[in-house]
């Protein structure tokens, strides 16, 4: 396989194992249906809606479920006692002033009375109820009431519930059992039909930011969409040949038949379906076949159609960055930025911070991980900073950072990321601590659930 085909099988896991439409014609999702980008975008929709006391499935690759302090709580409850719901909007936030972000909004909705109890939907093919201690949900005063299964064993609900599905779902289940995404969406609408007829507000997050799910697949959320809309009848003939079009495309992306996705992309305009979503595609392949530039001219004509789109200049930018090509990448990122100021992708900015590590240009490589840093109160931020910093015989500002990222790890229980050089500088934050006579806190980060494998096989 060749550098380039293994950057794409890379980016993809990643982005399955880490709102809006495209313009098909398809129409605007009608209430109680609602299209989201991030999913705590939820939280004031259900304020909004005066949803109370409801029984949440909550379909997801993550339980949303992190810890959030007593005092971000009693700021929550206070904006939301004066009903500046315009604020609380602006309190979603993973940088230091937020109050909640997508990682734990649904401990915020059960401390304001929305959620009373959660039923957790995993992509898993069994049951794993190590799950809920490892999420945190049931530490603490406030524990929420957490049940979890797999879609296959999800229970009936003969009350009404209020539903909420994160696109990341989709890949991750098909991926588990072996099937197409497609199959994968139809699969989850059918059983929802049955098990979960009644619904008080239903919530669909695209979470293409930050590579939750994989910008290529957003037409997943389209597809989705229209599916719960039209159940129990079938979708339309127009939307069933574009999911058939797209999925055709998505495979062979997948076994690398680029000169064959390539061929259908640029046949005849009355065979190729409208919208963003085959451009994405014509983006990837021509960046696949190193013809750069008709990638970012691919991007852009997508971003013209949909700003949110905005997520194929990281991703392209991403795979750039991992081969260490990191002057075309900023340049695929900045374009990103500028079609769209709200998109994101933690990973490509992490990933060009590494390529210019190693490319001697450390204080680009630092500025971008200090920006990490504060937009998402990141640890692993910190210690790749301190890492930096001490390799560059800067061991005063290394501790600096080191501190900060031993002091995160307690506020943010899960695994932020699982790179090479994360792993890397958590070990070199260990070893230092351990040099200047600080074994308790190299305790601390050796002795962390997270990393402690990663210090057993160094043994």
């Amino acid at each position: 396989m060749k550098p380039r085909e293994v950057h794409a099988v890379v980016l993809s896991a990643m982005a399955i194992c880490c709102g809006g439409l495209w313009g098909c014609g398809l129409g605007r999702p009608r209430p109680p249906l609602a299209a989201i980008e991030a999913h705590s975008e939820a939280l004031v929709l259900w304020l909004e809606r005066g949803v109370r006391d409801a029984t949440l499935v909550h379909i997801d690759v993550h339980d949303d479920l992190r810890a959030i302090r007593p005092d971000q709580l009693a700021a929550i409850e206070a904006l939301a006692a004066l009903g500046d719901l315009d604020a609380l909007r602006r309190a979603d936030s993973l940088a230091v002033e937020g109050l909640y972000h997508e990682g734990n909004f649904l401990r915020a909705a059960f401390r304001l009375g929305i959620v009373r109890d959660v039923v957790w939907v995993i992509p898993s093919r069994i049951d794993d109820g190590a799950r809920a201690v490892s999420s945190g949900a049931e530490r603490g005063a406030a524990a929420v009431p957490l049940k979890i299964c797999t879609l296959e064993t999800m229970p009936d609900f003969p009350e009404p519930v209020l539903l909420s599905i994160d696109l990341d779902f989709v890949p991750e289940f098909a991926r588990e059992r072996n099937i197409l995404e497609l199959e994968a969406a139809q699969r989850l609408i059918k059983v929802l039909g049955k098990r979960a007829p009644r619904r008080l507000h239903v919530v669909m997050s695209y979470s293409t930011g930050d590579g939750y799910t994989p910008i290529l697949l957003r037409w997943l959320g389209d597809a989705v969409l229209d599916m719960l809309r039209a159940h129990p009848s079938a979708p339309s003939r127009e939307s069933r040949r574009l999911w058939a079009f797209l999925e055709r495309a998505e495979g062979l992306r997948r076994t690398c038949e680029y000169v064959t996705l390539l061929k259908i992309l640029k046949a005849d305009p009355s065979s190729v379906p409208g919208g963003p979503a085959p451009l994405l595609y014509l983006a990837d392949a021509y960046y696949l076949r190193d013809e750069v530039e008709f990638s970012f001219e691919a991007c852009r004509e997508a971003c013209l159609l949909d700003k949110r789109a905005a997520g194929i200049f990281f991703w392209v930018g991403k795979g750039l960055a991992i081969e260490g090509r990191v002057d075309e990448a900023a340049r695929f990122m900045d374009a990103g930025r500028k079609a769209n100021p709200a998109a994101r992708d933690w990973q490509a900015d992490a990933f060009q911070a590494l390529a210019l590590g190693r490319a001697g240009r450390e204080i680009e490589a630092l500025a971008i991980l200090e920006r990490l840093s504060t937009a998402y109160t990141s640890y692993s931020a910190e210690f790749l900073i301190g890492r930096m910093l001490l390799e560059k015989g800067d061991r005063p500002r290394a501790e600096r950072h080191f501190d900060v990222a031993l002091g995160r790890l307690e506020s943010q229980p899960e695994l932020e990321v699982d790179l090479p050089e994360v792993r890397e500088a958590v070990v070199s934050a260990a070893g230092f601590y351990e040099s200047i006579g600080q074994p308790e806190k190299a305790g601390r980060v050796r002795k962390d659930v997270r990393f402690s494998e990663w210090f057993y096989f160094r043994r």
